[in-house]
């Protein structure tokens, strides 16, 4: 498997899909899905979105469709999606594909037409120095969402944190803050408190 660039349905989310009228919509391209199946996957996704004006529609790792899938995508970007499926005004194609697939599986006509504009976020073993500010954010978030203070994690916590490789990158990081923050109630949290998986990370 390839490695996935770290965040890129979060800029996807914060440069198209943040304006009051509209709506961020993030579907996960896997193998096998067929068009059927991801026009099901688009409308489940979307079924909130009826009063947005703007829908931003992310297609996570769109290299992974059928190839007929990718194709008959194609002609939902070009011409329009099926009739009901999106009632947006305006709808903004977003996709994410791995940086280093040159690849076997992407249709070149989809590769093409969805490069108008191409930003590579890099990997996080590139990022180490915002690793701090990423997990602050990440038990910010999840603070919040379960009604509790802020905690934060000490500088020796955080030094583990940056030092670590993150082959999983913003995802794995994310995943060891909030299972760490799940399992103990620590303020700071130190090393010994991080874990992913129910293990000792």
């Amino acid at each position: 498997g390839h490695e996935r660039d770290a965040g890129p349905e979060l800029a996807g989310h914060h440069a198209f899909g943040g304006d009051a009228s509209g709506a961020f919509v993030q579907v996960a391209c896997t193998s096998g899905l067929t068009a059927m199946g991801l026009r099901d996957a688009i409308a489940a996704a979307a079924r909130d979105t009826r009063a947005a004006s703007t829908v931003a529609l992310c297609l996570l790792d769109v290299e992974r469709l059928e190839l007929g899938a990718q194709r008959e995508l194609l002609d939902w970007i070009e011409l329009g999606p099926p009739a009901g499926l999106l009632r947006a005004h305006s709808l903004r194609w977003i996709a994410t594909a791995h940086a280093d697939d040159a690849s076997d599986g992407f249709d070149p006509a989809l590769r093409q037409t969805l490069g108008g504009l191409v930003l590579r976020i890099p990997p996080l073993r590139e990022r180490q120095a915002s690793i701090p500010d990423l997990v602050e954010a990440a038990a910010g978030r999840f603070c919040a969402a379960h009604g509790e203070r802020p905690r934060r994690f000490d500088a020796d916590a955080l030094r583990v944190l940056s030092e670590f490789p993150w082959p999983g990158n913003l995802r794995e990081l994310e995943a060891v803050v909030t299972q760490s923050l799940a399992a103990s109630a620590s303020d700071p949290l130190t090393p010994s408190d991080l874990e992913l998986d129910g293990e000792a990370f």
